[in-house]
């Protein structure tokens, strides 16, 4: 939910759902947001973030075809949705989505990414309020260890933060690791 009061609820049904309250209004119709099925084992929920101007930036991950992916949606203030895939469609199993927003509508999406047999990733991609679009697909940590748990977190100005647990390959301990990206558009 944002200030002005526009509240939306994503959910795992056939598929991931959401709806929409706007201020003072009643609830929309629900919205698939995903393809049928591919809620896995254990779903977690889909993670929203709602800007000042009411659109929302949603993220997910799913199972398809044997691999669990990163899917994602933007939702406008009118209530219209465009969806995409986040992770890279040859990826191996992606971990959970972590999610960030800003209120001129700027978002960021991470989530772990498994990079040969016992190394992981950390990849995101941002949300571009100003082209309407995701970027990229970006690497945020380096090859070798296993970068797990990412958070994510990004300013008014839309300069984005990411940290995430690394695991040493062969090595005692653990540590933390963190990127910053420049401003987003």
């Amino acid at each position: 939910m944002n200030a002005a009061g526009t509240a939306v609820v994503a959910w795992w049904e056939s598929g991931v759902m959401a709806v929409r309250r706007a201020p003072g209004g009643a609830l929309a119709a629900p919205v698939p947001l995903s393809q049928p099925g591919g809620a896995g084992p254990s779903p977690a929920p889909p993670v929203l973030a709602v800007s000042a101007s009411g659109r929302v930036v949603a993220a997910w991950r799913r199972v398809a075809d044997g691999r669990a992916r990163v899917e994602g949606a933007a939702g406008a203030p009118d209530g219209t949705w465009s969806r995409a895939i986040l992770s890279p469609a040859a990826a191996r199993s992606a971990g959970r989505p972590a999610l960030a927003g800003n209120a001129d509508g700027a978002a960021i999406v991470a989530w772990s990414q498994p990079a040969g047999r016992s190394l992981a990733t950390i990849r995101a991609r941002v949300f571009l309020s100003g082209l309407r679009t995701f970027g990229d697909v970006e690497t945020l940590s380096g090859p070798r260890g296993r970068g797990t748990a990412p958070a994510v977190g990004i300013d008014a100005a839309g300069r984005a933060v990411a940290a995430w647990r690394s695991d040493p390959l062969g090595g005692p301990g653990r540590s933390f690791r963190g990127a910053i990206r420049r401003a987003i558009p």
